[in-house]
């Protein structure tokens, strides 16, 4: 969970960012991977420069696929406001 105002200064929101990581450490999970030469794969999940294990929903493909289509019917919605 990373630091941010996404939440719009909720009421909970004083309490969850004493537990959320700070923007910066949020996107060292991100490039630590995508830059170090000696991880050839995808599909891993890092969490403070360390492989974790997946687990329940990230491992089911179902729900992968449920949530890909979602994704690209959003977007296209989106896309089609544009024009």
């Amino acid at each position: 969970f990373i630091k941010s105002n996404i939440a719009g200064g909720g009421p909970l929101q004083r309490f969850v960012m004493v537990f959320a990581k700070s923007p910066e450490i949020g996107a060292k999970n991100i490039m630590y991977p995508a830059l170090n030469p000696n991880i050839d794969e995808g599909g891993k999940y890092f969490e403070d420069a360390k492989e974790s294990k997946l687990t329940g929903q990230a491992l089911d493909e179902e729900l992968a696929k449920k949530f890909w289509e979602k994704c690209e019917e959003l977007l296209n919605a989106y896309d089609a406001n544009l024009l």
